[in-house]
């Protein structure tokens, strides 16, 4: 799965220091700021600050249901600045729910800002999914349901991002 939005360029540095604490939050006033600019996160703490490498951060999404993940799922987000790349990276592990009801075992994506050319940047996501295999007519439906909360998570937390830059455009596959 991976969407981008195109959004009109200032710097793609600058654009990066706005987005960063949207995404990978590393203390209890980014993790505010997180859930106040996006609209698909209703909960978020930082169990685990570092400054310069990343997080482990637990959310709660609107999207998430007990079907889907049950238990507590936790994120470790790893943070890439250098001349060529502007990455933050998510791990998602949701082992310690109960196998009986979770069907999402494991996420990993990463969510990136690049230059297109002198007067756009693209942020795009991208994720990879496990899923427990379906079985059934109730294991499929869940499945699916859960592949749309992880496409419109994906596609409202872009339109959240555009708007903090203030120049949001179209998201796209």
């Amino acid at each position: 799965m991976s969407y981008e939005v195109l959004v009109r360029a200032t710097d793609a540095r600058r654009a990066w220091s706005v987005i960063q604490p949207l995404i990978c939050p590393r203390d209890a006033r980014e993790a505010k700021m997180c859930v106040d600019a996006m609209s698909a996160i209703v909960e978020c703490d930082v169990v685990d600050g570092e400054r310069v490498t990343g997080a482990v951060v637990r959310q709660k999404s609107k999207w998430r249901h007990g079907a889907l993940i049950s238990g507590t799922s936790v994120t470790t987000t790893a943070i890439e600045t250098d001349a060529e790349n502007l990455r933050a990276t998510f791990d998602v592990d949701t082992e310690s729910g109960d196998e009986r009801v979770s069907t999402l075992r494991r996420y990993r994506g990463s969510t990136d800002v690049r230059q297109v050319d002198d007067d756009k940047l693209a942020i795009r996501m991208r994720g990879e999914a496990r899923i427990a295999r379906a079985s059934g007519f109730t294991g499929k439906l869940i499945r699916d349901v859960m592949l749309g909360a992880m496409r419109s998570q994906m596609k409202s937390s872009l339109v959240d991002l555009g708007r903090a830059l203030g120049s949001g455009e179209s998201v796209s596959a």
